[in-house]
């Protein structure tokens, strides 16, 4: 695998730690409704450091631009889950609030990234 960028590894580390995080969430000994948005909130946080390392290994701009496209909207889809688990008072407002604070930050860098991107060609 190729790194094109240093974003990029940068933003994979933080999605491993981030997932981790994820998985110290309490086991189902709490509440089974909130153990089953855990489930479905566990997956789509990991596909985040997955997508990530699939763009770095484009050359073409426009595959790196969709694929970053596609870690966007897997962050916005988990961004949404931890909104309603938060709406519904499964989780302690801290851990949530924490959570949601560390996804904005990655929108925010991702969506500027791509922004930057867009407006030069890096790849023959």
């Amino acid at each position: 695998m190729t790194i094109n960028y240093a974003s990029d590894i940068y933003i994979w580390h933080e999605w491993m730690d981030f997932v981790e995080e994820l998985y110290e969430l309490p086991q189902p000994s709490l509440l089974e409704e909130f153990y089953q948005y855990n489930l479905e909130i566990r997956p789509t946080a990991a596909a985040l450091p997955a997508h990530t390392a699939r763009v770095c290994t484009h050359k073409q701009l426009n595959d790196y631009i969709r694929h970053r496209v596609v870690t966007e909207q897997s962050l916005t889809e988990l961004q949404l889950q931890l909104k309603t688990v938060q709406r519904f008072g499964e989780v302690t407002q801290k851990l949530t609030h924490v959570l949601l604070e560390h996804t904005a930050d990655s929108n925010t860098r991702l969506t500027l990234f791509r922004h930057a991107l867009s407006k030069r060609s890096y790849y023959a």
